[in-house]
């Protein structure tokens, strides 16, 4: 869904280093999200996902280790309460290789294609604009009115 509000902010370094930190509210939760160039250009490219809620912690990590391979080394772990850390083992994939056949399959009928339907690309345009419309004015945006289909 869409977020009821986004802020952001933007810190810029002077040897040209961006860290963007943006802020999304939705009806009882909140979700942060960064963007940082700290890395020189030839660490790997990763990123993760860290999900905090009342029973535990989802946490996962892609790294691409090998500018010739495709398939990033991936792992997640769970933190439940009152638990051990539990590592699932997941195996890479090469991510636009899945895309590309989700889309394939979408459009010959194979699979369900809700994951790529207008709406949720329309709301993900508002979620951006929102966050750069939030960098420039320096306060909160309500992304629900930045794009309306007919």
């Amino acid at each position: 869904g869409v977020p009821k509000t986004v802020f952001a902010r933007e810190t810029k370094k002077d040897n040209g280093l961006i860290n963007i930190s943006a802020v999304l509210d939705f009806n009882g939760y909140t979700a942060e999200v960064e963007l940082k160039t700290i890395m020189p250009k030839d660490f790997p490219l990763s990123h993760g996902l860290r999900v905090v809620g009342t029973n535990g912690i989802l946490e996962t990590h892609t790294v691409f280790t090998d500018s010739q391979s495709h398939t990033p080394e991936v792992s997640v772990l769970f933190y439940f309460k009152n638990s051990p850390k539990k590592l699932l083992n997941v195996p890479g994939h090469d991510p636009y290789r899945y895309e590309c056949r989700y889309f394939l399959d979408t459009i010959s009928g194979k699979t369900d294609g809700s994951l790529l339907d207008a709406h949720h690309a329309v709301n993900t345009l508002k979620i951006a604009i929102a966050v750069k419309k939030s960098l420039i004015q320096g306060k909160r945006i309500s992304p629900a009115n930045e794009i309306k289909l007919q």
